[in-house]
């Protein structure tokens, strides 16, 4: 058993030990800025977006009045909801659908639980919250021109290296982007006008040139404009490599691309997909996916080797057709990719 010096000694070492441990707390706190970040989860309270509208919602865009704006990044289809952090204060609520920027004049977030996207009319929200709920119209701004109106540029192809100068000249430097830095422009493609996403990435410090990383084309879906994108996408020589749909999938590679039937085959599956009745989506559970329909194509005379090999051997292009009926959007994602034999 301990003596009463030895019990003694213990407790002042620990009391000795308590106290520079609280010194150094306390002086790390001094150092530490507080956290105004919209993520700091002491700062921020749970906010729930519910996305009852029949667009998705990519992302918003919050601009306080005062302070830098952030985004939260949330690819809500309709019926979806999701939970971020919300910090309160007054703010600019920029929302993103991929066919239109929706813009409400700035709202009090403070004791709000809910940011609930309404349906009943365009750019509607309604908040929930300690008072009540309250509907706000904001304003649209249609990122595919319109009937009458031409798009910023005109793309016929995207080739890997290729600068943003190259695609577009005349994109405004004042042009809106997205969550990701992607620039947001009408474009036009095969034929089409188009609400173009161009995602830019630096060569790096010694050109300060920007190349195009990625490119995403969106417009409304028509069984119509499906099947013209397709026609026009199998006039530059490409033909189907894969298509998944619920409860089907397609692998084009080992048939022949003048098979009988072939391009029959994918009309019918698209037509039969758009008119389906099962694309709707459960209300307010989170787990539930949008139905969507994906048709890769590639080049015709390159589809055996892409098929059966890890990289390309030359420079290709290729597209990814995506219907999204729940939210009525026809999505085209190119991408570009560098051969094997064709890198420096």
């Amino acid at each position: 058993m301990p003596s009463k010096a030895a019990s003694s000694l213990a407790h002042a070492q620990m009391f000795s030990h308590f106290c520079l441990f609280q010194a150094v707390v306390f002086f790390l706190a001094f150092l530490l800025p507080a956290c105004f970040e919209p993520d700091c989860a002491n700062a921020a309270s749970p906010l729930t977006v519910v996305n009852d509208t029949h667009a998705d919602i990519l992302n918003i865009r919050v601009q306080p009045e005062s302070g830098k704006g952030y985004f939260w990044r949330l690819d809500l289809a309709p019926g979806a909801r999701d939970v971020v952090d919300n910090p309160g204060g007054r703010a600019t609520l920029r929302i993103d659908t991929g066919l239109q920027l929706w813009t409400f004049a700035p709202v009090s977030l403070d004791g709000i639980g809910e940011l609930i996207f309404c349906g009943e009319h365009p750019a509607c929200v309604a908040f929930a919250g300690d008072n009540a709920k309250e509907h706000i119209g904001g304003s649209i701004r249609d990122l595919v021109p319109q009937t009458g109106h031409k798009p910023v540029c005109a793309l016929e192809e995207f080739r890997p290296r290729m600068t943003m100068r190259e695609v577009c000249e005349r994109i405004e430097p004042g042009a809106p982007v997205d969550d990701c830095g992607a620039v947001l422009a009408g474009l036009g493609f095969a034929g089409m006008t188009w609400a173009g996403r161009l995602a830019p990435v630096q060569t790096g410090p010694v050109t300060g040139e920007s190349l195009l990383e990625h490119l995403e084309l969106r417009q409304p879906l028509t069984a119509g404009s499906a099947e013209r994108l397709l026609q026009a996408l199998m006039a530059k020589g490409y033909v189907p490599w894969q298509a998944e749909m619920p409860g089907m999938e397609l692998n084009f590679a080992d048939m022949p691309p003048d098979a009988p039937g072939r391009m029959e085959l994918l009309r019918q599956a698209v037509e039969k997909f758009i008119k389906s009745e099962k694309t709707g989506l459960i209300k307010a559970n989170p787990l539930d996916v949008e139905p969507e329909a994906s048709i890769i194509l590639a080049p015709a005379s390159m589809l055996a080797s892409l098929a059966n090999a890890d990289a390309p051997e030359k420079d290709v292009q290729i597209y990814t057709v995506i219907l999204k009926p729940a939210s009525g959007t026809l999505l085209l994602d190119v991408a570009a990719y560098q051969g094997e034999n064709t890198q420096s």
